[in-house]
């Protein structure tokens, strides 16, 4: 009698995959470096830090890392508010460009910071112009995603209005150091501003 010998039965690549262990925390090879640097930037940011895990890797996928070099600008007055940005690195400034064109720094914001905030409650045009004063990364999330996100998260809501409120109060009293006071004073009501800020 004789025997027949069959070739062994090759899997099919996709019988394979089916069998491999799925690694949902690790990119596959082709994936960009941002995704995990936009995590990083992100879980880095003190109001951000506090949501479910699920919600910070929900806004890591809608967020874009921009990169602007030393005097770019971030966005200029006019341009549409849709968007918050968190400094991963860097420094930008905060100015108001009056109608005859000279521009007045109303703030300096650091790595860990969120700017922009003000198209989370005002869909409309930016009313100020933001410039980078030394390479800056930022991450630019969404802001309707930010508004879902304060909605269903008491504390993150709160953290954001307690931003803008202190922001508001800083803004304003930059603008009245800058009208009314003499350039002395108001050099050094810059310095104690920088000085409470970065310490």
């Amino acid at each position: 009698m004789k025997l027949h010998v069959y070739p062994p039965i090759q899997e099919s690549s996709s019988e394979r995959a089916m069998d491999e262990p799925i690694q949902p925390t690790r990119p596959p090879a082709s994936a960009s470096p941002d995704t995990e640097q936009r995590l990083w930037y992100l879980k880095n940011c003190n109001l951000i830090a506090q949501l479910p895990t699920d919600e910070i890797t929900h806004l890591e996928r809608v967020s874009r890392v921009r990169r602007f070099a030393k005097g770019e600008p971030v966005y200029l007055p006019s341009e549409t508010a849709d968007a918050v940005y968190l400094i991963a690195r860097g420094l930008v400034k905060i100015c108001h460009i009056t109608p005859e064109g000279k521009t007045s720094t109303l703030a300096l914001i650091g790595a860990g910071e969120l700017f922009g905030e003000l198209a989370l409650f005002d869909a409309g045009q930016r009313g100020e112009y933001v410039e980078a004063i030394e390479p800056t990364t930022v991450v630019r999330i969404p802001s309707h995603v930010l508004s879902d996100l304060m909605h269903r998260h008491a504390a993150l809501a709160i953290g954001i209005s307690k931003l803008v409120g202190f922001r508001r109060q800083r803004i304003e009293r930059r603008l009245g150091n800058l009208l009314f006071t003499p350039n002395r004073q108001r050099l050094a009501h810059l310095l104690l501003d920088l000085a409470e800020q970065f310490g």
